[in-house]
């Protein structure tokens, strides 16, 4: 008779662990689904509005790029005799060590955080042209292998950057 009762609750367990997955699947398909596509909608939605908010407010302005760089030994002296000088004018420009001074409502702020988000690595240049999307050069490959006798990166990158902000 245990032999029976057991054999019947394992039954009742498979039956209700299916029941469970058959119940779950209508709830993935209609509940998490779109919430997971609302969610991709709104996160590039976001994304969007802040690439028009850059074309309207910053390229009026001459404001072309943003440039975020820190006090890190490794690059600090090349950045700001090299690449700073050249593209300042045309740039917003962020020093990563002083972020606890920064403005959390201002436009770069949100732009570092949006379009930086997925490394937040310096030094980084986010290049906006018009009607099309940022073009981002994270610099800190290119600065470590510098550090290997290798530039040829850093120099393609620099170029690059020169030259979609038409600088010399």
């Amino acid at each position: 008779m245990t032999n029976f009762l057991e054999l019947v609750k394992g039954f009742i367990k498979g039956v209700s662990k299916m029941l469970f997955c058959v119940l779950m699947v209508p709830v993935a398909i209609f509940v998490v689904a779109p919430l997971a596509l609302v969610f991709v909608v709104l996160a590039l939605g976001s994304l969007l509005l802040l690439q028009v908010l850059v074309w309207i407010l910053w390229l009026p302005q001459g404001k072309r790029a943003l440039v975020v760089y820190s006090n890190r030994p490794l690059w600090k002296a090349d950045f700001e005799e090299n690449i700073l000088p050249r593209i300042y004018k045309k740039s917003i420009v962020l020093n990563y060590s002083h972020r606890k001074m920064w403005k959390k409502y201002d436009l770069s702020f949100f732009c570092f955080k949006m379009f930086g988000r997925k490394n937040l690595r310096c030094p980084v240049v986010h290049v906006f042209r018009p009607f099309r999307w940022v073009k981002t050069f994270r610099l800190l490959k290119a600065y470590r292998n510098v550090k290997r006798a290798d530039a040829l990166l850093l120099e393609n990158s620099k170029s690059e950057i020169f030259r979609l902000l038409q600088v010399q």
